[in-house]
């Protein structure tokens, strides 16, 4: 976030990047990859060099925004690096843990036969587009805004895709709630509703868990559950992006996350189509996007955050979700 705000600042001000990273706070990480990254040959593909260091941007940046659940969620699972190939197989296991016995002296000690199987991850690309004016970014406390606006987009873009039950296609990642079955909420509205609808979502994933099980809903409903059930004492987060009438069960430590390449530029040349589900500027047909801003006539500065993520569970039955809650 660092090297945005300042990308956004440097564009903004015309002025050297540098001491912009240098007076913000996480700054100096933020200058070390940008001036890593410009050091000829090094490139984000080649192991050892600016790969290493553009995926742990990208996963810090992820980190930093508190107001995702997703991002809290990922603090709790496993993280894995890509490798050049842009992809990554993580190890699951079908065997339960198992103890380590006592073993006597010169005894022979305990084989553990475990079955694997791996999980492919592949990474897909988020992105997002922001515009603001000259004006507002000059004016004091304009750093302040760019970067609580920017804060607010990724985290509404994460959790949506991240509690998404969207399958995977060559563009989408799939959410996390793909392939998984609703359970109606039980009926009532009071301590009974939601012991049951708790029950429901732990005979799901509560079995072989991680002992890391966390609780996703609305923002709303999340301050709800500590005013109504306050003896509850399950870790409950709320996300901009789940409705307050859903729960959502994750076993959060059964989870695995991979961070690619992370992109910052800033533009005061560019024409976007100033919409949510963007379009061409000219299709192939001849049909023209609307509406379209040109950041230059109109004094703007278009910011754009790149950056590559997957995730996936290491085990079945790791997230359950109930809809229609009553209480």
């Amino acid at each position: 976030m660092a090297l945005a705000v300042a990308k956004y600042r440097s564009t903004v001000l015309r002025q050297d990047i540098e001491p912009m990273l240098k007076a913000i706070r996480g700054g100096d990480d933020a200058l070390a990859l940008l001036t890593r990254a410009t050091v000829a040959p090094g490139n984000t593909a080649t192991s050892g060099w600016a790969a290493q260091l553009a995926h742990t941007a990208f996963g810090d940046y992820l980190g930093s925004l508190a107001g995702s659940a997703a991002s809290q969620i990922m603090a709790l699972g496993m993280t894995v690096p890509f490798i050049a190939a842009n992809q990554y197989i993580a190890p699951t296991r079908n065997t339960a843990p198992a103890t380590l016995p006592w073993v006597g002296e010169s005894a022979p000690i305990p084989v553990r036969a475990f079955d694997f199987q791996g999980l492919l991850l592949k990474p897909k690309k988020m992105g997002a587009i922001s515009v603001i004016s000259r004006e507002l970014a000059k004016r004091a406390g304009g750093q302040s805004a760019v970067r609580q606006m920017l804060h607010e987009d990724a985290e509404l873009a994460l959790d949506s895709a991240y509690f998404s039950d969207a399958a995977e296609d060559n563009v989408t990642h799939a959410g996390l709630l793909n392939g998984v079955t609703p359970i109606d909420g039980y009926a009532g509205g009071d301590l009974s509703a939601f012991q049951e609808d708790v029950g429901a979502i732990l005979a799901v994933i509560g079995p072989r868990n991680s002992g890391r099980i966390v609780y996703v809903t609305g923002h709303y409903a999340a301050e709800r559950i500590s005013l109504k059930f306050p003896d509850f004492k399950g870790a409950v987060i709320g996300s901009p992006a789940v409705a307050d009438a859903t729960l959502i069960g994750i076993d959060a430590g059964s989870l695995v996350h991979s961070f690619g390449d992370f992109d910052v530029d800033a533009s005061t040349d560019a024409v976007v189509h100033m919409n949510d589900d963007p379009l061409e500027i000219v299709a192939d047909n001849g049909a023209v996007a609307d509406p379209t801003r040109s950041v230059f006539q109109t004094d703007c500065v278009a910011l754009r955050i790149l950056g590559d993520v997957a995730f996936g569970a290491r085990k079945p039955n790791a997230v359950a979700v109930v809809e229609g809650v009553t209480w």
